[in-house]
């Protein structure tokens, strides 16, 4: 697309929303959906999962986008970090990310371990770009209403104290497993490879959302000693990368 003087049309503005599996990123994704509708950037916005970047293209019309990741392909990584305006990066002990995979999700270790490894790469790639902000999941910064403010700073805007009560309501996890059983009347809910298992290709929730509890440490009593000591080595990286004692 071009502009009437024959100059490439601007791109949208990016934000990145990037983090471990089970560490609070699909949480941020639809905490910052909504703040920037309530920012002023409600036409115009569009939101999106991201595995390549093939699959990094927006709509005519775009003048926000906001993109989800776990792991992606290089491309995809290096473009985003080069074009967001902002980027969201939400960790966890891999240790209890495996253990979520595998309690929620059905995963097997060596499938938890091999998802969890490859989400590491990319989220050790931007943890010190300068737009990243960090969220710990250990902190619980999906119930601290200030994370809203921190998410409103990137769009450079100050959330109204209704638009930041309206949100943080809307994304208590009684509102979200709310939403998640209303999934047969959701056009844009989808079947997954897995039975009896949906996801909303809006919000990116999944059925598997529901249920759980947060638990911090869950590692120590579903992973094995060998388990963990295969965590250790393979993710040792990210482990003292992200702060995480092996």
């Amino acid at each position: 697309m071009t502009t009437h003087a024959g100059l490439p049309a601007p791109g949208p503005q990016i934000y990145w929303c990037i983090g471990l599996y089970a560490s609070g990123s699909t949480w941020l994704f639809n905490a910052g959906k909504k703040i920037a509708a309530a920012s002023g950037l409600g036409a115009g916005l569009v939101s999106c999962f991201v595995t390549n970047k093939p699959e990094l293209v927006f709509p005519a019309g775009t003048v926000t986008a906001i993109v989800k990741t776990h792991e992606t392909d290089r491309a995809a990584a290096d473009t985003l970090a080069a074009q967001s305006e902002a980027i969201w990066l939400s960790i966890r002990d891999p240790r209890d990310c495996i253990a979520s995979l595998m309690m929620y999700q059905d995963c097997t270790f060596d499938e938890a371990l091999e998802m969890t490894e490859d989400a590491a790469r990319f989220c050790l790639l931007i943890q010190h770009h300068p737009r990243t902000t960090l969220f710990q999941y250990e902190d619980n910064f999906f119930d601290d209403p200030a994370t809203l403010d921190a998410i409103a700073s990137s769009f450079r805007s100050n959330l109204k104290a209704a638009d930041k009560a309206r949100i943080y309501a809307e994304t208590r996890r009684s509102a979200v497993e709310a939403y998640i059983k209303t999934f047969p009347h959701v056009p844009t809910v989808v079947s997954q490879p897995e039975a009896g298992h949906f996801v909303d290709l809006d919000t990116q929730w999944h059925t598997h959302h529901v249920g759980r509890d947060g638990e911090v440490g869950r590692w120590r009593r579903l992973l094995t000693a060998g388990q963990a000591g295969v965590v250790n080595e393979r993710l040792a990286d990210a482990m003292i990368g992200f702060g995480y004692r092996p």
